[in-house]
């Protein structure tokens, strides 16, 4: 019983891993997907523009 109860503790903590690292990478993936358009330009402020010329930054 003790060796079922451990693995039952393993295998959560594998599901509990695959759960968290899912969660951030979409959240990479938005972040990135919100960011696509930006640029940084070497001006006097080094500003950050986006594909329409806007200054966002």
């Amino acid at each position: 019983t003790e060796f079922f109860m451990l693995s039952v503790s393993g295998r959560e903590s594998l599901v509990d891993t695959a759960v968290r690292t899912a969660k951030s990478g979409y959240m990479q993936r938005r972040l990135i997907n919100a960011m696509d358009d930006l640029k940084v330009y070497d001006d006097e402020m080094l500003s950050v523009r986006n594909t329409a010329n806007r200054i966002i930054q």
